[in-house]
């Protein structure tokens, strides 16, 4: 009903997840390409991903997620990655 927009980022030692909505349930975006959480909720995300990169005090930085190959038991479609145990490289 366009009224939560979500968006959840994965690096290789952070997840975070960010939602932009109201709390009453009758408030809603005026169209779904304004709610959906890549228009409403990614630049939220962005914005505190950038600033978490650049405070070197965090510990958070770019790099590579360690795929072992291994199943990991409640990721969805992690087998479909292609990358035969490799790492993969963050840009």
């Amino acid at each position: 009903n366009a009224s939560d927009g979500w968006y959840i980022g994965v690096t290789h030692d952070l997840v975070t997840g960010v939602w932009v909505g109201g709390d009453e349930r009758s408030i809603h975006f005026k169209t779904w390409a304004l709610g959906q959480g890549s228009r409403s909720a990614r630049p939220v995300w962005e914005k505190y991903m950038l600033k978490a990169y650049n405070d070197r005090l965090t510990g958070i930085t770019k790099g590579k997620f360690n795929v072992s190959g291994e199943e990991v038991e409640g990721c969805v479609g992690l087998d479909s990655l292609s990358l035969n145990g490799k790492s993969m490289e963050i840009k």
